[in-house]
């Protein structure tokens, strides 16, 4: 397992879903979301965040007119300098997750990540 430097910050995770998740399920998946980054990228815990947002159908569409295919969508953010590997086995790690935990089809699932450079981050005031 790749184990991370302890001073990263990140990564932060959010799932985009729609509304009407049951709030004990929704725990149930920043948990678990946030347990598969840990153990993908030997992330420690602490640095781990984990949000999920709940959106109303008619605040989503899709470009072909079928909105309720339009989530869930997945956003990693992490500090730059992890191999490609690593990445693509946690996109793939995460929308298994995110896919059993809200019982929806996995090809549905769009995951997004965005690299950044560690002077990218700031600690209150304290830039990295």
């Amino acid at each position: 397992m790749h184990r991370e430097r302890s001073d990263r910050p990140m990564p932060f995770v959010t799932v985009d879903h729609f509304a009407g998740v049951d709030p004990q399920v929704r725990r149930l998946l920043q948990q678990r979301v946030a347990q598969v980054v840990v153990e993908t990228l030997g992330a420690p815990p602490e640095n781990v965040r984990v949000f999920t947002r709940a959106f109303s159908p008619e605040d989503a569409y899709r470009g072909d007119g079928d909105a309720a295919a339009a989530l869930p969508m997945i956003r990693v953010e992490l500090m730059s300098g992890r191999p490609l590997e690593l990445k693509r086995r946690l996109m793939v790690a995460l929308a298994r997750t995110v896919a059993e935990t809200l019982e929806v089809d996995v090809a549905q699932i769009r995951t997004v990540m965005y690299e950044n450079e560690p002077y990218h981050f700031c600690f209150g005031e304290t830039p990295r």
